[in-house]
Parts: structure tokens; C-alpha cells; sequence
């Protein structure tokens, strides 16, 4: 996960943007070794909205990585039995750029 990380901000050194974000999705589980390692420590310049999908994540990580992050939030995302995920996404993501655009 923490490489993932690296990688997205190295893209958005390369493409020279000031005003970029992360969007880090995840649901939160550990499915092969220490997942996590290195999540907890991660500092971020970027913004890094992190988003859990489910009730059984491990939140705590998701939570540090956009704690690290200036101005990130950590966003748990409940899946009900019939998902309308793209509703609650939209309203996510319009709260976001709502305030990127006022930054």
C-alpha cells in the first residue's frame, strides 16, 4: 500500500501540478503479509483522501495515511445489502472539489 502511495505522488510530481489530490481507495483488509507496513508513517505535502468500502477495514490505517496528508480525510463508506455507492461517491467527491476550487 505504501508503495502505491509513492507512486501517486510520483505522478503528480511529473505532471507539475500544485493543486492535485489522491484519491485512495481500499477495503481495508490484509489479504497477504504486513500490508500496511509503512502507512502509518507516511507524510504527505498532497492531500490524500482515504476511502474504506465495507464495515470490516482496517480503519485505523486509512485514517493515519490521510492524517499524514495536509488537509487529507479519512472517509468510511458503509455498503448497505443494495449499494448505491455512486451516490454517496458523488456527494464525497462534490464536497472535495468544492473546496480544492476555494484553495
Amino acid at each position: 500500500m505504501a508503495s502505491g502511495l509513492a507512486e501517486a505522488h510520483k505522478m503528480l510530481r511529473n505532471r507539475g501540478n500544485q493543486n492535485g489530490i489522491i484519491l485512495f481507495f481500499s477495503d481495508g483488509l490484509i489479504n497477504k503479509g504486513d500490508f500496511f507496513d509503512g502507512t502509518e508513517n507516511f507524510k504527505s505535502e498532497v492531500p490524500v483522501h482515504t476511502f474504506t468500502l465495507g464495515g470490516d477495514a482496517y480503519n485505523e490505517g486509512l485514517q493515519a495515511i490521510a492524517d499524514n496528508s495536509r488537509s487529507g480525510m479519512f472517509h468510511p463508506v458503509p455498503v448497505p445489502d443494495r449499494p448505491e455507492l455512486s451516490v454517496r461517491f458523488s456527494e464525497i467527491l462534490d464536497s472535495l472539489l468544492l473546496g480544492t476550487k476555494r484553495n
